[in-house]
């Protein structure tokens, strides 16, 4: 954790630790935007280390209420940044919030570090241009399966009709000859009840029954 040398340095890395972490990548510093602890909102000027030191740049020997850049590793005193006690104090007991001297503030603030390029912003707009065509294609195949499905259908639809059409005349047709089966059934009984019939009477009711036959 955190806290202070004999000295009352606020350590938030050991000064011996600073000489060994003379380069730190820019690349992993990020600025803390909208932050009450960001470096413009902490300090409005003072001297401003190059290179990583456990004295501060103002040249004065005292090494008490200091604070260090979390990027080059230099050392600061409050007052030089324009901390107060309190403040540097609490910073130097958060690791988990960065502070930075005014230097690497505005290196950090004039470098982008994940600026897109034009290359890349067109690369992300084919990308979307290509999807958006291979969606409108896939769309369009649907929309054609769809109107095969729906000519299927109607072709369906016309075959159950033209069935229904055949059924209906054929049970038409069933009912008629039910009709004159009963009316040739009534015929034979009326001549099975004539005792007299002759042969003339035979022959009509045969020819009657045979067209009747005919007839249909």
């Amino acid at each position: 954790m955190a806290g202070k040398d004999n000295n009352g340095i606020t350590k938030r890395r050991g000064l011996g630790d600073a000489a060994a972490s003379a380069k730190p990548l820019l690349a992993d510093a990020t600025p803390l935007s909208g932050n009450s602890h960001s470096p413009k909102s902490i300090f409005d000027g003072g001297a401003c280390g190059t290179t990583p030191s456990d004295k501060c740049p103002c040249g004065k020997s005292s090494k008490q209420n200091m604070i260090q850049c979390d990027i080059c590793s230099s050392w600061y005193h409050y007052s030089c940044v324009s901390l107060s006690t309190t403040h540097g104090k609490a910073l130097g007991e958060m690791k988990t919030v960065p502070w930075y001297c005014r230097n690497c503030s505005q290196r950090i603030t004039l470098t982008p570090l994940s600026a897109p390029t034009d290359n890349t912003t067109k690369s992300l707009l084919n990308e979307v241009i290509n999807g958006i065509t291979n969606l409108s294609g896939e769309m369009k195949e649907m929309k054609e399966e769809m109107k095969e499905m729906k000519d299927g259908l109607a072709g369906v639809a016309g075959e159950v009709k033209e069935f229904r059409d055949e059924f209906k005349l054929m049970k038409d047709t069933v009912s008629n000859l039910t009709s004159r089966m009963g009316d040739l059934d009534s015929r034979v009984l009326s001549i099975e009840n004539q005792p007299n019939l002759t042969n003339k009477d035979a022959l009509d009711a045969a020819v009657a029954f045979a067209g009747t036959k005919i007839v249909h």
